[in-house]
């Protein structure tokens, strides 16, 4: 469900649109000198208080490796940011005085305002001092001439904005990529160069902040297209987006003072902006990373292309609660996901830690808006028609929450981040990763079907397409995706994800795959689960006893191997770095059906049966029943859409006949809990009664398996969604 457009969610304080203060004695980026006095009286109120607390507990930024130039210009840039962001709610001068030296070492910098040096670190550089600057260039402490200007360091550093903005204009330096990221972070950081510097700016022309808006803006329109159907989500992965929003944020928080014009949420040239941050917060579940990543340590999500699958805020968490960077109606979601994830009921850490962003936090948490659980706005499925981004979601709570997605890669864009993940699935949740890619190029790592030995591959990327989906109210659904960037010919995907409480598990997915070439079926896991080989299948396990156990219902399963893989990007999970694990199979036709049941620790999977009888049969597998769920897996919409019951009326064993056999099993079971259908419950109550009984007598030597109750009915039994699959032999298989 969504919410219409919440009107007056912008607080006054942070963003209200106040006159613009001009001149060299005070902030004019984010607020008014008159709005400074609020925003100190909040730091004596929840959750405020703890906001500041944690920003001011942070220590001074040190590089990684002191002798690696770039580490030290982002170290002194944090540090100027965190020290003026101190002097700002404290007003105590030595906060003032360090600011301004780090910024000046950063000034001072043979690489500031170097056209030919890497763009994203001299728009790091320039962020932190353009920041610094703003919040304190009120103080005495610029009153010397410490950095070798002509006048005072006010002037000097002023001045040196206006240069480092005009450097990023004129030239994106060495590594730069017009169509990724690094586009984003350039100009938005020239922006805010503009919009700090005291000097004189063109109100036009390429030294502008109307140029620097307009590059931005293409960016977006490299990533999500001008399409009216885009749903924001980037063609990079998710945290290639939160960090360029740590840069365009930040600009277009400040650009929408300075012009109410320059507003991307309502700039319809590009649509799919204001859904942007939206759809990075509906990827997230809270689940403790730890430290072992810088960003604090709560979140992981899919490790889309050549992603991180840990969650780094880089400030967006606290950017994201500004009604000019996301749809206004996002808002109570997003400040929920805040809450959940890095605020008071999450880690904590308030966006602070990643980056020393904790400003943003402090400046647009809002005070008039209470948070509401993302399914009430979000939903709990999430589709991007233009990048081809799939993703079904159980709910929005805590790290159990489970995330399941597929890729289906509908464009391509070069010189971007983009790994061989075309028609691969990602499954986490329950406290952890459970299918995950390779964590950068190397296509191993990746959750698909291989043509070779998946140790052997090479990729080429290409395009995919999604060609049928559908969605159900409680995040189940499915999604047929054609496509491979590893060699498979004709592979066809069908992902199905139930999240219902009629299986007797927390999730089941099913993956049915076909192709021409096909000889692998791989599934890559976060090294810190451990795989089981079984006779039928195998069978993951996370570091606290959660299972996932997967069924080959086609496929080689004596062909099974484990093994681990050295992910590029490690996953950060409980204070340690993992690789991958992984596990494979083959097949001798080119196709696959795996189910895999999410089974909470000290539950036991459900019993999994393949049918063969006529009334089931329709397909190009074997029909599955889990619980009260029947799954048929058919090649396009007409064989996956339909909703019916699991069974005939009275039908326990499933025959396509009601008969004695199936009065026997309800005998034979009377009084049992926990039951399902294929135990005798058919009102779906969880146990075995007379009522049970009954539906058999009534129904008794009735019509045959063409007598499938109307999707009306079942509402009536409780017996939930169905995905249309195929026949085989009938079978009981259990681990």
């Amino acid at each position: 469900m969504r919410i219409g457009l919440m009107t007056g969610l912008i607080p006054g304080l942070l963003f209200g649109l106040a006159t613009l203060t001009v001149g060299s004695t005070g902030p004019k980026l984010f607020f008014d000198e008159a709005d400074i006095s609020a925003i100190r009286d909040r730091l004596d109120h929840e959750p405020y208080a703890s906001m500041f607390a944690r920003i001011a507990a942070l220590p001074e930024a040190t590089p990684a490796d002191p002798a690696n130039n770039i580490h030290v210009q982002y170290a002194r840039a944090d540090n100027a940011l965190h020290y003026a962001t101190l002097y700002l709610f404290i007003e105590d001068e030595q906060y003032a005085v360090k600011a301004r030296d780090f910024s000046l070492q950063l000034v001072n910098d043979p690489d500031w305002a170097r056209d030919g040096y890497r763009a994203l670190s001299r728009a790091y550089m320039l962020r932190g001092v353009a920041i610094a600057y703003d919040l304190t260039k009120s103080s005495a402490a610029w009153d010397v001439d410490l950095g070798g200007g002509s006048s005072n360091d006010r002037s000097y550093v002023s001045e040196q904005l206006k240069a480092m903005g005009d450097s990023l204009i004129a030239s994106g330096g060495s590594g730069y990529n017009h169509n990724n990221n690094w586009r984003a972070v350039r100009y938005s950081a020239a922006g805010l160069a503009y919009l700090a510097t005291d000097e004189p700016v063109a109100a036009s022309g390429s030294t502008s902040v109307q140029n620097a808006y307009n590059q931005v803006r293409g960016f977006f329109s490299n990533q999500l297209t001008t399409s009216s159907q885009s749903n924001g989500w980037m063609y990079e992965p998710v945290n290639y987006a939160t960090y360029p929003a740590a840069f365009w944020g930040v600009f277009h928080q400040a650009a929408i003072r300075h012009d109410p014009s320059f507003n991307y949420i309502e700039d319809s040239a590009v649509p799919g902006i204001k859904h942007n941050l939206m759809s990075v917060a509906f990827s997230v579940v809270a689940i403790p990373k730890a430290e072992a990543y810088v960003g604090g340590g709560f979140g992981i999500v899919p490790d889309w292309a050549n992603g991180h699958t840990s969650y780094r805020p880089e400030g967006t968490a606290g950017l994201g609660l500004l009604g000019s960077n996301v749809a206004p109606e996002y808002l109570p979601a997003m400040l929920w996901v805040y809450d959940n994830v890095v605020g008071a009921a999450g880690d904590q850490t308030w966006d602070a830690t990643d980056r020393y962003m904790g400003l943003f936090s402090l400046l647009n948490y809002p005070s008039d808006i209470q948070p509401v659980n993302p399914a009430e706005i979000f939903g709990l499925t999430f589709h991007d028609p233009v990048n081809g981004m799939t993703m079904f979601r159980n709910r929005f709570q805590d790290g159990h929450d489970l995330l399941s997605g597929i890729q289906a890669k509908h464009r391509l864009v070069s010189q971007n981040h983009n790994g061989p993940d075309l028609n691969s699935f990602r499954i986490i949740g329950l406290n952890s990763i459970w299918a995950t890619g390779g964590g950068n190029q190397n296509p191993a790592g990746q959750t698909t079907v291989f043509p070779v030995d998946p140790g052997q591959a090479s990729y080429s990327n290409a395009p995919g397409n999604t060609v049928a989906k559908q969605f159900f109210e409680d995040g189940s659904g499915w999604a047929i995706v054609d496509g491979t960037n590893v060699g498979t010919s004709n592979h066809r995907r069908r992902f199905i994800t139930d999240y219902s409480d009629q299986t007797g598990a927390e999730a089941v997915y099913i993956v049915a795959d076909t192709s021409s070439n096909g000889q692998f079926w791989r599934l890559n896991t976060g090294a810190m689960n451990s795989i089981q080989l079984t006779d039928s299948g195998f069978i993951i396990t996370s570091p606290d006893d959660h299972t996932m156990y997967g069924l080959v219902l086609h496929g080689d399963p004596q062909t099974m191997r484990t093994g681990e893989l050295v992910r590029g990007f490690k996953i950060a999970y409980d204070g340690v770095q993992y690789d991958n694990r992984w596990v494979d199979l083959q097949s001798s036709d080119g196709d696959f059906l795996i189910v895999l049941l999410m089974v909470e620790a000290g539950n036991q999977p459900p019993a999994v049966v393949t049918l063969d009888t006529p009334a089931y049969a329709s397909g190009i597998f074997p029909s599955v029943v889990v619980g009260n769920r029947i799954y048929e897996v058919g090649d396009d919409w007409a064989n996956m859409s339909a909703i019916k019951d699991v069974a005939l009326p009275g039908d326990v064993k499933l025959s396509g006949v009601v008969d004695d056999a199936d009065l026997a099993m309800v005998q034979a079971n009377l009084g049992m809990d926990g039951a399902f259908w294929m135990d005798g419950d058919l009102t779906g109550d969880g146990r075995v009664g007379l009522r049970d009984a009954f539906a058999v007598l009534e129904n008794h030597g009735g019509p045959g398996a063409t007598a499938i109750p109307e999707p009306a009915s079942l509402a009536v039994l409780g017996l939930g969604a169905v995905f249309l699959l195929g026949s085989a032999r009938r079978s009981r298989r259990a681990f």
